[in-house]
């Protein structure tokens, strides 16, 4: 995964249902004892999706 988005800024090019599928997993990272910040491009994709996640949570959108 981090080495699709070393060349992307989504998994699949442009933010899909790829992203929108493979989030939910990511955020189990802390549960599995997992160091996210050893994949520098998972962490950019996974706060770049959350602080999206939550602008459309603030502005009532799902």
């Amino acid at each position: 995964m981090n080495n699709i988005l070393l060349e992307r800024e989504y998994l699949a090019g442009d933010y899909s249902i790829a992203d929108m599928a493979s989030f939910p997993w990511v955020t189990a990272y802390k549960r599995y004892e997992v160091d996210l910040n050893k994949f520098k491009e998972v962490r950019r994709w996974f706060d770049a999706l959350k602080k999206q996640a939550s602008r459309k949570k603030r502005h009532g959108r799902r």
